[in-house]
């Protein structure tokens, strides 16, 4: 995992990329969500920027709406000390991986989680509650790079 953020996010220190591995880890450990998927998901969201802010006030790595934060850290008795919170990348890793978890358990697949995920979970039932198929070019992106991880992975290459 070292390697893959080296190569991937060059742009952070050394010690970074360890913190952020071992949040991935403990983020796949404690929810079962893949540590690959949360790489693919933080490389779209934040480009591995742990103080990335969006127009629409998402937060951190996994870029997180600090309402939304708050009510998945509480769900899943994640330490929460406010907003902030969201720019420690071990609690934004760890919030953002219980979040696509309950979407996941919510939605039934990857793709329409991570398309609840990008879009809000009401857009995304409107959306297939109209007949549509809700799945995004978002999902897609991040479906197509969690593959290319886990093929990289398996093959020993970063």
């Amino acid at each position: 995992m070292i390697e893959t953020l080296q190569e991937r996010a060059s742009h952070l220190q050394k010690a970074d990329h360890r913190e952020i591995a071992r949040g991935l880890s403990r983020a796949e450990r404690k929810t079962g969500v893949d540590a690959l998927l949360l790489l693919a998901v933080m490389e779209e969201e934040s480009h591995f920027r742990p103080r990335a802010k969006s127009r629409r006030g998402a937060l951190g790595l996994m870029q997180v709406r600090p309402a939304t934060g708050r009510d998945v850290a509480k769900r899943n008795r994640i330490s929460w000390s406010g907003e902030a919170s969201l720019f420690q990348p071990s609690v934004n890793i760890l919030v953002g991986a219980a979040y696509l978890r309950e979407l996941r358990e919510r939605f039934g697949s990857w793709d329409l989680a991570l398309t609840a995920y990008n879009h809000g979970p009401t857009r995304a039932r409107q959306l297939a509650g109209g007949g549509r198929n809700p799945s995004s070019r978002y999902a897609a992106r991040v479906l197509r790079r969690f593959e290319s991880l886990r093929q990289a992975a398996e093959g020993g290459t970063s």
